[in-house]
Formats: structure tokens, C-alpha cells, sequence
């Protein structure tokens, strides 16, 4: 992710959602990634949106917000390249 936002972050924005644990918790495992903004999902409401069932699930959104790419726990290697692809 945080490659990510290296690479396309001064044009989308690059957001981790931690869920399913304390805030605490989740905080601790964001860490300090540099250019990912990183919001608490304690109750699972965004990932019961997006329909992640497991943590490090990927889902890119397009500028409408809906949801173009969707990948489960490894499927990080296609991010860049589906990201590349929408801003073209």
C-alpha cells in the first residue's frame, strides 16, 4: 500500500481500513505507512460494504466510487497496473 502511495498518491487516494479489532489494535498495525490514510473500521461496516471477508482484501474504486478491481489476501501484485489502467 505504501508503495502505492508513493507512486500514484498525488493523484488518488491510497486508504487502509483496519476492522474487526480494537482501535488500538488497528492502529498499531497501520504503523506509519507514508501516504496511506488509515480509518478504523471497529464494527465492520465498510468491509461489510465493500464485501472484504479477510484482512489485506483490495478494492480499487473508480472516480464515480464504484468498484473496479477486487482482490483477497495476495492479490496486491495487479493494484498497480489496474491504477495505472483507470488514469490512463
Amino acid at each position: 500500500m505504501q508503495d502505492l502511495a508513493q507512486t500514484y498518491g498525488d493523484r488518488v487516494g491510497v486508504v487502509g481500513i483496519g476492522s474487526l479489532d480494537s482501535a488500538e489494535a488497528i492502529a498499531d498495525f497501520a504503523g506509519d505507512a507514508d501516504g496511506v490514510t488509515h480509518l478504523e473500521d471497529v464494527d465492520g461496516e465498510l468491509w461489510t460494504r465493500f464485501g472484504v471477508a479477510e484482512q489485506s482484501s483490495f478494492v480499487v474504486l473508480d472516480a464515480a466510487g464504484e468498484v473496479v478491481f477486487e482482490a483477497g489476501y495476495g492479490g496486491s501484485d495487479d493494484l498497480g497496473a489496474r491504477v495505472d489502467a483507470l488514469l490512463g
